[in-house]
């Protein structure tokens, strides 16, 4: 057997799709194939067609419970944790979410949520939306 290349990926996820309900797709090249094995391992079959890439400068911010990126003429987005009556603000679940299975507050998305490539257009203002620390490896 050929020795795998390891690897490991610490940070902050967030997701903000159009579904009203949890939704687990991914799609970006590398790593994120899933040929590496790790977590991202399930969503390969997920993955119909690449529409390519592009190098784009993307911002990505943590401001207290928000999280947005910005692509600039392709996407706005951010999220905010769901309203709760909770004092820390938050609602966090141990879900088995295959990005973060122990750990992943609910959030939405803001208003003016928008993506705009390859064809395709998306308003995700108000629709479903998660975050979470993430730490994903391939190693034992």
């Amino acid at each position: 057997m050929a020795d795998q290349v390891q690897w490991q990926l610490f940070g902050d996820y967030f997701e903000n799709c159009s579904c009203s309900v949890v939704c687990p797709c991914l799609v970006s090249k590398a790593i994120f194939t899933g040929a590496a094995g790790g977590p991202m391992a399930a969503f390969a079959p997920l993955i119909g067609k690449n529409l390519g890439v592009k190098k784009v400068p993307i911002t990505f911010r943590v401001e207290g419970k928000t999280r947005s990126a910005e692509i600039p003429g392709i996407l706005h987005m951010s999220v905010d944790p769901l309203p709760t009556a909770h004092p820390s603000g938050e609602m966090w679940a141990n879900t088995g979410h295959p990005i973060s299975p122990e750990k992943l507050a609910f959030a939405m998305g803001a208003s003016g949520n928008s993506f705009s490539d390859h064809g395709m257009r998306w308003d995700n203002s108000g629709k479903n939306g998660h975050y979470a620390p993430i730490r994903w490896t391939n190693q034992s």
